[in-house]
């Protein structure tokens, strides 16, 4: 397991921009001064470090407070790529899962607001410990949206939940 004290001997952290620099040459792969870049298979930045492999929104984590997150790091923006300090917050997988970016097979615009078809309405629901929860029925898509928003703070998700992503 990677310390801070490793980190910091092999790496810069920029807390403005999230970028991550060699200080130090670790193989013949490593340029001292350049940026870490690697994006893998989901999306996020990746590191290689003593033949082990860390998500960089992880490092950042590190770097900053000293301690390896036991829990997930959010990028609240929905940006995986964004990992300035501003961006990153320390979450449970439920307060990740609740400042999601909206869905691609979203056909509204936004999260939980659909048109229900068979009664030629709009329909609003939330999900809420994996369970699919009826708000309502809505004439007005507006009307809608705004039950669902209004559920959204009551049940304590992210005001960016549903947003696109960044």
């Amino acid at each position: 397991m990677i310390t801070q004290t490793r980190l910091k001997e092999l790496l810069h952290y920029c807390p403005d921009t999230g970028d991550f620099t060699w200080i130090k040459r670790t193989s013949n792969r490593i340029k001292v001064g350049s940026i870490v870049r690697s994006v893998g298979n989901h999306g996020y930045y990746r590191m290689g470090i003593d033949k082990n492999d860390y998500l960089v929104h992880r490092m950042a984590y590190l770097y900053m407070t000293g301690d390896m997150p036991d829990k997930e790091v959010d990028h609240i923006n929905h940006n995986r790529l964004d990992n300035s300090w501003s961006n990153l917050r320390k979450a449970t997988r439920q307060e990740n899962a609740r400042n999601c970016s909206l869905s691609k097979a979203n056909t509204s615009g936004h999260t939980g607001v659909e048109w229900w078809k068979r009664d030629s309405n709009w329909r609003a629901t939330i999900m809420i410990e994996g369970k699919l929860r009826h708000i309502g029925y809505y004439a007005e898509k507006s009307d809608a949206i705004a039950a669902r928003r209004a559920a959204d703070v009551e049940n304590g998700f992210h005001n960016n939940h549903g947003d696109k992503a960044a």
